[in-house]
């Protein structure tokens, strides 16, 4: 019986901190598509990046811009669609960041896209504004905070086109509360089809910023950061440089972090690397080691055709991208490509004389020569 509770309890405590490490776990988002992230509600002048800083972010060295110009329809927004299931029992929160507003309230408003007739087209929308939950201010990170009891909300409605922003709910209330305006029976039954961030419209001047979000229907904390800048290192591992080799060549790069491809160049001495003799072949895939056979007898270039490489001097590198389109190559090096006559032959497919067409073998056999009493005479 205590060996059954002790690894009951190992069970506990080893998903106890699987949940933690779940909770704790990070996704950056450097550009759109990225962990499902896509440009939102963005009109007329809004800004949307993805930039350094500002200040000292409270994870990463990045954020997300939400801004707008002093033009009051500009909005900016980014989205996450999915299929995330009903606001009951949400919690979350996010930081925020302003430099500057026309009226000094405004900040980047967090809202959820709710499907409330079973059409997959989002028809509510709660919105969390941190202007209606306490004072805000400029060059400082804020943190929101957000459960099922703290937190106000608005709640537009795209059905009908109605803003009540005049009432501020928890998302209990709106989930429980039947007094005006009641929508608690729709967002009851309703699906989250999407996560926004937003700033504006009518918020003219507004410079905002967003990092470190977590939400319990993610389970994880996203890291908004600027676009990975950083070429990927690549290296040939194989030929050696200044090898020989007749047929089978073994082509093999690496690189430092997953790549989207490879693209393997190759050209004789006299020659120039050029993309019209289609003399490169690329291998795709995400991944860190990329490897092709470069056949001497049957050069596959880039249209598929093939060609015999002749004995001589080659050189070969091998170039591709990081999954942020960071371009990288690799250094020269040097082959040299030495059949025998033999194995040119073979190449060419010129086939051999046989033992048919041997010398010798083409005279009539002349039985006597092999009698036993001929052994050793001569004529």
């Amino acid at each position: 019986m205590r060996k059954i509770i002790m690894a009951l309890v190992i069970v506990l405590i080893f998903l106890g901190f699987s949940s933690l490490a779940q909770a704790n776990s990070v996704v950056k988002v450097m550009q759109f598509g990225d962990d499902g992230w896509i440009m939102g509600d963005t009109r007329h002048n809004g800004i949307v990046d993805f930039v350094s800083g500002p200040s000292t972010p409270h994870i990463g060295t990045g954020s997300l811009r939400l801004a707008t110009t002093n033009n009051n329809p500009d909005k900016a927004g980014v989205a996450k669609p999915g299929d995330f299931g009903g606001l009951s029992g949400i919690s979350g929160s996010y930081w925020w960041y302003r430099t500057s507003s026309t009226n000094g309230f405004q900040a980047p408003a967090f809202k959820f896209a709710i499907d409330t007739d079973s059409n997959n087209i989002p028809d509510k929308i709660l919105v969390y504004e941190p202007y209606w939950n306490h004072t805000t201010s400029d060059f400082v990170w804020t943190e929101e905070v957000f459960n099922q009891d703290v937190g106000k909300w608005w709640l537009w409605d795209s059905s009908t086109s109605t803003s009540y922003d005049g009432y501020l709910k928890t998302l209990r209330q709106w989930l429980e509360d039947s007094t005006y305006p009641d929508f608690h029976t729709a967002l009851s039954a309703g699906n989250i089809k999407a996560l926004l961030f937003e700033v504006g419209s009518w918020n003219a001047n507004t410079d905002g910023y967003v990092d470190k979000f977590y939400i319990s229907l993610l389970g994880y904390t996203t890291d908004f950061e600027p676009p990975d800048t950083t070429a990927p290192e690549i290296t040939f591992e194989e030929p050696e440089d200044k090898s020989v080799h007749c047929r089978e060549i073994n082509l093999r790069a690496v690189c430092n972090e997953t790549c989207d491809y490879i693209n393997f160049w190759w050209r004789a001495e006299d020659e120039s690397y050029s993309s019209a003799s289609k003399r490169y072949h690329y291998v795709r895939k995400d991944g860190t080691e990329f490897e092709w056979v470069l056949d001497t007898c049957n050069a596959e270039k880039a249209d598929g055709t093939t060609y015999s490489m002749h004995n001589g001097k080659y050189y070969l590198y091998a170039a591709g991208k990081d999954l942020a389109g960071n371009w990288a190559r690799t250094l020269e090096i040097g082959i040299t490509v030495e059949c025998n006559k033999s194995e040119i032959l073979m190449c060419t497919n010129v086939p051999g004389k046989g033992l048919e067409n041997a010398p010798g073998l083409q005279k009539p056999f002349n039985p006597k020569s092999q009698a036993g009493e001929h052994a050793g005479k001569k004529d």
